[in-house]
């Protein structure tokens, strides 16, 4: 599932750098750029796999619910903080690049369509990481294949029909992005909305704040019961699943931040000392090594699927545990 994205986005290269160099390095800076807006968001789809998760291993359902809930809202909000501030320093990051008038032409329309795509770009993010922690990887994957085909399809479409008129050509490649980037969400939307997680017997109520629990006192559709929900299992505040959610990922962010910042500086370099040509090289090159290095990431997201799910059940065992042993004491002292 990893290696698909960084797949397609290779396939994207080579096409574009067939059709021109200078739209190639373009290319290239648009997506280092944005990257910073949405790429540092990694915990909307890791961290998110990993809390989900673990509410699904320990069958809490209604905090499961919560934290699907949430999840989405912070992708939501955190996309358009970040498109908000990509529009904003705009002029201020191409002034950093430096680059040759052919390439800042094209990137300058392009950045348009990227960077308004970004909030659906976080929302499909943490639509991955919550059918993650559903323990649905397979369809994860199957969207994530889905989506690379089609967005390496429409590029070469775009290509194709834009002929000889580079400006064509641009803007087919942003209506591309965006349009694949909005059926992503849509679609991962839906599968979270309409999928049980494994071991469920039916769908999370995930906008059903107040609504009565399931026989299992979980927060499950009505006719879901499922085995092993605890009948006493609290409701969260919102504002503590926020503050626990925003601290859980705050480390999560800090590094993303200071990896897609690496990216960010190297291609301004590039664009700045080795001209379109360079540019574009350092492009190629980039994009190889991200194939290479979300391969070996793909082992890290299996550890935190299948671990998610192991503490899940350990931590509901630990309080079944405890509970019965409370009531032993209070038993026992009755007795007495």
């Amino acid at each position: 599932m990893n290696a698909v994205v960084p797949l397609a986005m290779a396939a994207q290269v080579a096409l574009i750098g067939r059709r021109d160099t200078a739209m190639q390095g373009s290319f290239g800076l648009v997506v280092a750029t944005c990257a910073l807006g949405s790429q540092v968001f990694n915990f909307l789809s890791d961290g998110v796999t990993a809390k989900v998760g673990k509410s699904i291993g320990g069958a809490s359902w209604r905090e499961a619910a919560g934290r699907v809930r949430m999840a989405l809202l912070c992708a939501v909000a955190c996309g358009a903080s970040a498109c908000a501030a990509l529009f904003a320093l705009r002029a201020d990051a191409f002034a950093l690049f430096g680059a040759s008038p052919a390439v800042a032409r094209h990137a300058e329309l392009y950045f348009t369509f990227r960077c308004a795509a970004v909030p659906l770009e976080c929302l499909a993010k943490s639509t991955t990481g919550v059918l993650g922690g559903y323990r649905r990887v397979h369809v994860a994957t199957a969207l994530s294949v889905g989506r690379a085909f089609a967005e390496a399809a429409a590029v070469a479409l775009a290509l194709a029909l834009g002929g000889d008129d580079e400006t064509a050509c641009i803007l087919g490649l942003g209506l591309a992005y965006a349009a694949c980037v909005a059926a992503h969400a849509a679609v991962g939307l839906a599968l979270v909305f309409a999928l049980r997680p494994v071991g469920a017997r039916g769908r999370l109520r995930i906008w059903s704040v107040g609504a009565e629990p399931s026989e299992s006192g979980g927060a499950l559709d009505d006719d879901a019961a499922t085995d092993g929900g605890s009948e006493s299992e609290p409701e969260a505040s919102g504002w503590l699943e926020f503050f626990s959610f925003v601290v859980d990922g705050a480390s999560m962010f800090v590094r993303s931040l200071l990896l897609q910042g690496t990216f960010f500086a190297a291609m301004a370099v590039a664009s700045r000392a080795l001209g379109p040509r360079g540019l574009a090289a350092h492009n190629v090159v980039a994009q190889l090594w991200m194939v290479s290095s979300y391969v070996v990431d793909g082992f890290a997201t299996c550890g935190t699927v299948v671990n998610a799910r192991l503490l899940g059940e350990a931590h509901a065992k630990f309080n079944a545990w405890r509970g019965e042993e409370g009531r032993g004491r209070r038993s026992g002292d009755e007795h007495e």
